[in-house]
């Protein structure tokens, strides 16, 4: 069994003042506001099925010009689908941004 005994610093003032030590404290500071501005999702994060390939790391893959960690490939199935779960601070209506690419003019749905 291992003891351990946190002893507290002392700060002494003047020479060989020993009525003059005081103990030395720590002061945090205080938290910061929390934040309301944007926030990105990325959506190699998500939960996703029956999505062509998930590249969680997009580096020398052949696809190039996008923004983030990675990237997905939905592929061509037609019932592939990710989602994700967005804390909000309080209720209301919020715009979502979504960006996304496509190599065919044939995409019709999003």
């Amino acid at each position: 069994m291992v003891r351990w005994t946190l002893k507290w610093p002392t700060v002494r003032f003047g020479h060989r003042s020993p009525d003059r030590v005081r103990r030395s404290s720590n002061h945090y500071p205080a938290a910061p506001p929390v934040y309301t501005g944007a926030h990105q999702y990325e959506a190699e994060c998500f939960d996703y099925k029956n999505i062509g390939s998930c590249k969680n790391i997009g580096y020398n893959t052949g696809v190039w010009n996008y923004t983030g960690q990675g990237y997905m490939d939905f592929g061509t199935s037609s019932s592939a689908s990710i989602r994700d779960t967005v804390f909000v601070p309080r209720a209301g209506k919020y715009r979502i941004l979504i960006r996304y690419s496509s190599p065919s003019v044939l995409t019709t749905n999003v």
